[in-house]
């Protein structure tokens, strides 16, 4: 029994996506840090985000490209600002404190 067009086209569709999956870059950092935002204390981030939100601005969260350090984008209308810390300064006290200018 022969496939029908619709058959062929879902199998081929199904075989692209798989290789394409494999090309994926893995999870893999090249860095010798550890920098994870799961190690982050959630409240803490989401006060942060929600402070920048009120003001009209918004966050962006995570790592430099070796993967060894947080990268903390805030952008407020025209200014933008990148903030880096690594895991050993700890990820926490500094998100509370870029929080805390936002509350001021």
């Amino acid at each position: 029994m022969s496939k029908s067009d619709e058959q062929i086209e879902r199998e081929s569709t199904k075989k692209l996506a798989a290789e394409k999956r494999k090309t994926l870059p893995t999870n893999k950092r090249a860095g010798s840090g550890i920098a994870d935002w799961a190690n982050a204390n959630p409240e803490n981030v989401l006060q942060l985000v929600c402070a920048v939100a009120r003001e009209g601005g918004a966050a962006r969260l995570g790592y430099t490209r070796d993967g060894g350090a947080y990268s903390i984008g805030l952008y407020l209308g025209k200014d933008s600002k990148t903030y880096y810390c690594n895991d050993a300064e700890g990820i926490d006290p500094y998100v509370r404190e870029l929080k805390d200018q936002f509350e001021e």
